[in-house]
């Protein structure tokens, strides 16, 4: 599973600096320069579907906004 450190690397490298960009442009910057694996895709929880690369994707931008 792709960590922390690693999607938010790519989102600096990749993400568009001084304008905003959509949460599903995020996510797919991340699944094209990422390194994901099978565990990335699996559902986050049994009661969803949402795989748990967007709920980690969500975390590590929320973690940057609290810190930053």
């Amino acid at each position: 599973m792709i960590h922390q450190d690693t999607i938010w690397s790519v989102f600096q490298r990749y993400a568009p600096k001084q304008r905003w960009i959509s949460l599903s442009d995020i996510y797919r910057s991340i699944e094209t320069h990422g390194e994901l694996d099978d565990e990335d895709w699996e559902p986050q929880s049994p009661s969803s579907e949402q795989p748990k690369l967007k709920r980690n994707v969500r975390n590590v931008l929320q973690y940057y906004k609290q810190t930053t």
